[in-house]
């Protein structure tokens, strides 16, 4: 009889890539809301033209289409290097604790990526715009807040690799400490073997 220890549990890691869709959506919302706010001009001259109405609003729709998309990609390899690592055997809160150091990561990188840009157009004003801004700002406060704004979402984009790299690790080293700590040395899907197993093993035929 299998122990509820190495019990298979598909449905966390389902909910895995469902947790990473809607964080992806709230991350990509909130962090284009604050985006919008300190500079419409960049969603202007990049995304939406000098006559889109509403920008800000605008902003926090891309956010929420953009972070979805990054959400549910790392959700999707989150999820699927949590079954490999744990044989499917891991609870949801288990896996989900690696999901506040993800977050953590994404918005790390997209401050930095802010500060970032904004020292590149500080410190090559005339390379930046003739690259980036592709018009003539109409101060350097705006061309800063632009460089602000780019670099986030650059530095989100990153993240959002990073995160995905590292909560991999992560879980598969936790993985390895919780085994070796509970003295369970099931390898990597062999519930799920054993389970699949089972249905012949019952009709065969007795020796």
């Amino acid at each position: 009889m299998q122990s509820t220890r190495n019990q298979i549990r598909i449905v966390p890691q389902l909910l895995l890539i469902l947790i990473g869709l809607l964080l992806g959506i709230a991350i990509g919302a909130a962090t284009n809301f604050v985006n919008g706010t300190v500079s419409e001009d960049y969603f202007r001259v990049v995304l939406f033209g000098p006559y889109a109405p509403n920008v800000r609003m605008l902003a926090v729709g891309q956010g929420m289409l953009e972070g979805g998309a990054l959400g549910l990609f790392f959700g999707f390899v989150f999820a699927l290097s949590s079954a490999a690592s744990t044989g499917l055997r891991a609870r949801l809160r288990f896996s989900s604790a690696i999901l506040f150091t993800a977050v953590g990561i994404v918005l790390a990188c997209w401050v930095i990526g802010g500060i970032l840009g904004m020292s590149l157009a500080a410190a090559a004003t005339d390379f930046f715009v003739r690259i980036f801004y592709r018009q003539t700002p109409s101060s350097f406060a705006t061309l800063l807040r632009f460089a602000w704004v780019g670099g986030t979402i650059w530095g989100a984009y990153a993240g959002t690799a990073l995160a995905t790299v590292f909560g991999c690790v992560l879980m598969h080293l936790r993985w390895k400490k919780h085994i070796a700590e509970d003295g369970d040395g099931v390898r990597a899907f062999e519930p799920l073997v054993q389970e699949l197993e089972s249905p012949r093993q019952n009709f065969s035929a007795p020796s």
